[in-house]
């Protein structure tokens, strides 16, 4: 049956203008076929100061690279196989603070003829089928398609089927009396820090000889106390024989790690974006890169108007990323050992390309095979019976 049609206020409302809302406006922006649709973006808060700092490994040039603070050619892994240090080559490693690329956005936005930001908080959304109708304060506007990076995450919450680990830190960017820190190298996790029954590890961005960026980090169900993260931090910088510093800036995030199928709240004309769409690669946390593709993808399936839903498939990735989340949330203590494992006995451009789901099957048997592979496949066959036992409800 053919929808009806309806005069909607807008063509595409996005719904948070965060990372990947603005991702996903920026790609529609670029792209011509757009230049004719009445596009919106909904965000409350204004977004200007820096709230997040996004890192991400890319092959080349990319869009973001006039907006990057830093970026690294070599890379280190230090775990209890040994210290691993090795260069990034294709991929180089990039940092971008939130606060430039929110400005770059907003300054195209004011530019398109096409494109309006509203500051504003959305109450309620429904699928009418031929429309959505988007509730705010104190209107009702109308959308041919919405995309919303805002929701309660609350429904990954003790959740049996799909475990749920936390990517929790506490950062200090910190500026040393004495010089200290390579800047050539980022140093991706150190586990030589107390892992006290988790997977815990050390991030350290140097922005130059005596300026970096510490997080302390776990992968793990449960949250510390904000001393916990800052002691750490404190030690660490002992160890590195850091006695004098300053600290300039502080930040702190919890990302959430889940295969939970977010996709399966989408509608035909609404669909969840970012992390609300779990965009947020399960395994390792990282979003923005990951965002950035997906927006693409996204940008370029819109142009055939099918139902949203088609939007989404399962891959064999997404049976990688579930089976090790089951494992590291059922055995927290022995992250440190798997990851080392990973850097020790693969090629880092091998790691990269497995993590950005670009390797073959073949490549990824190998990879694979470097995992403990009895603990592994236990945890494997645990996630087929609990797919068959829901297959039968």
């Amino acid at each position: 049956m053919k929808k009806p049609t309806v005069n909607a206020n807008y063509d595409l409302v996005i719904v948070g203008g965060g990372a990947s809302g603005l991702l996903l406006a920026d790609q529609l922006m670029t792209d011509p076929f757009y230049s004719g649709h009445r596009i919106l973006i909904i965000e409350k808060e204004e977004k200007t100061v820096n709230d997040r700092t996004w890192c991400f490994w890319e092959i080349g040039e990319g869009p973001y690279d006039d907006l990057l603070c830093a970026t690294w050619d070599e890379a280190e892994v230090k775990s209890v196989q040994g210290d691993m240090a090795f260069s990034m080559t294709p991929y180089r490693y990039k940092k971008l603070r939130s606060a430039y690329f929110y400005t770059a956005i907003h300054q195209k936005i004011k530019a398109a003829t096409n494109v309006e930001l509203l500051r504003d908080e959305v109450l309620d959304l429904r699928d009418l089928d031929s429309h959505v109708a988007v509730v705010l304060g104190d209107k009702e506007i109308t959308a041919k398609k919405v995309f919303n990076s805002v929701r309660d995450l609350s429904v990954i919450k003790g959740n049996a089927t799909y475990p749920l680990l936390q990517q929790h830190f506490i950062g200090w960017f910190v500026k040393t009396k004495e010089p200290v820190f390579n800047t050539r190298r980022v140093t991706l996790m150190d586990f030589s820090v107390p892992q006290k029954g988790n997977t815990r590890f050390m991030y350290l961005l140097p922005q130059s000889a005596n300026r970096a960026l510490l997080e302390y980090t776990l992968f793990s169900a449960e949250v510390l106390e904000p001393r916990e993260y800052e002691e750490a931090i404190k030690q660490y910088l002992s160890q590195l024989g850091v006695t004098e510093y300053e600290v300039v800036e502080k930040e702190a995030g919890n990302i959430p790690m889940s295969s939970y199928p977010f996709h399966k709240a989408n509608t035909g004309n609404m669909m969840y974006i970012g992390t609300a769409g779990g965009w947020t690669k399960p395994s390792t946390g990282y979003t923005f890169y990951r965002a950035l593709r997906r927006a693409s993808a996204l940008a370029a399936f819109l142009k055939s108007d099918q139902d949203l839903r088609k939007f989404k498939g399962t891959s064999r990735f997404d049976l990688y990323d579930r089976i090790f989340l089951e494992v590291l949330y059922q055995h927290n203590e022995r992250g440190a050992e798997l990851f080392g494992r990973l850097f020790q006995k693969n090629k880092p451009e091998q790691i990269f390309k497995f993590l950005d789901d670009q390797t073959r099957p073949l490549e990824e048997l190998r990879i694979i095979a470097t995992m403990p592979q009895w603990l592994f496949l236990k945890h494997l066959l645990r996630i087929v019976g609990k797919v068959l036992s829901g297959a039968s409800h």
